[in-house]
């Protein structure tokens, strides 16, 4: 008869000898030590749980310094250039093309004689007497021109109330995601909303997870996720914006897996932002044999004092 191991459920280990089942004899540190040390999470901090759990998701990540490090030395050399090589061959570009940073550059030289004044009225009036001008409301300069209004309304609007919640600048990036999204199939959600692809990243979980800013396209009558982005205050702890971080790999990685699967295909990637104040970053995730890889792409940011407009900084 085969031998072999059972477990009683409270941590007493049997053998079968015989058909009987003896009781194990097994040094503590053999067994126990182990499952302590995987259980007390006490002893990790904030920065090796957030890791611990991209490492569940079967996620590696170049966007957080400390987390690149983590990995660099939990992974073998030539594992972890292996993906370092496959992130940078994968990566896409998100340059503003030449034609859009001609038409940014127009909108900000006719804002110029305003950027020292005491509000935005004669930007809004400059922008909507170019607004009337432009006959083609579905163009590119038309969009940019109603992008570049909804930054002028928030720096407006922050002069008169100072310090904003989170979502304030979740509202502002809707806005203007948007303004871009005009006459496609793409919807912009906010308020927290589900991301019910979550809920097929473990048969346990019966509820999706909430996020700030939720991308899908309608398909059949049916809401499709593409993307998942994450917002926080400017003054957020950097332990609070590596969790952030973390969570939004996460999500996309079980958007991205969803997607893929409808697809049938695992070459797809998901490019996805995080937010922190007025400023953030895009970040793109693709898979690379039975695991995905986060880079970062380009910082972004949004102006807040009329002379911070600079299409350089701002339309790149």
């Amino acid at each position: 008869m085969n031998s072999f191991i059972q477990e009683d459920g409270m941590g007493n280990i049997f053998n079968e000898e015989g058909g009987q089942f003896v009781e194990m004899k097994m040094e503590v540190d053999e067994v126990n030590y182990p499952l302590d040390n995987v259980t007390n999470f006490d002893q990790y901090n904030d920065e090796e749980l957030e890791f611990c759990k991209l490492c569940l998701s079967s996620t590696v990540s170049f966007v957080s310094p400390k987390i690149d490090s983590m990995l660099k030395s939990l992974l073998p050399e030539h594992l972890y250039l292996e993906a370092k090589m496959a992130s940078e061959a994968q990566k896409v570009s998100l340059v503003c093309p030449p034609e859009i940073a001609t038409l940014a550059k127009k909108i900000v030289e006719g804002l110029t004689p305003f950027e020292n004044d005491r509000d935005t009225g004669n930007c809004v009036m400059y922008l909507d007497k170019a607004k009337y001008e432009e006959l083609d409301k579905t163009s590119t300069n038309y969009q940019l021109l109603c992008i570049t209004e909804k930054v002028i309304r928030a720096i407006d609007v922050l002069k008169k109330s100072g310090k904003v919640r989170e979502s304030f600048w979740v509202r502002k990036f809707i806005e203007v995601v948007e303004v871009l999204l005009t006459d496609t199939d793409f919807v912009v959600s906010d308020g927290e909303s589900v991301c019910n692809d979550t809920r097929a990243a473990s048969s346990g979980s019966v509820f999706g997870r909430r996020v700030d800013l939720l991308v899908s396209v309608s398909e059949g009558g049916t809401a499709i996720n593409l993307a998942s982005f994450e917002a926080k205050k400017g003054d957020a702890v950097v332990s609070s914006q590596l969790y952030q971080q973390i969570k939004n790999h996460r999500i996309n990685a079980a958007i991205l897996n969803r997607a893929n699967c409808l697809l049938g295909t695992t070459d797809h990637s998901c490019i996805y932002m995080d937010i922190v104040g007025s400023s953030g970053y895009f970040m793109q995730l693709s898979r690379k044999d039975d695991y995905l890889i986060c880079q970062p792409l380009v910082n972004f940011r949004m102006a807040t004092n009329l002379i911070e407009i600079d299409y350089k900084q701002f339309f790149n």
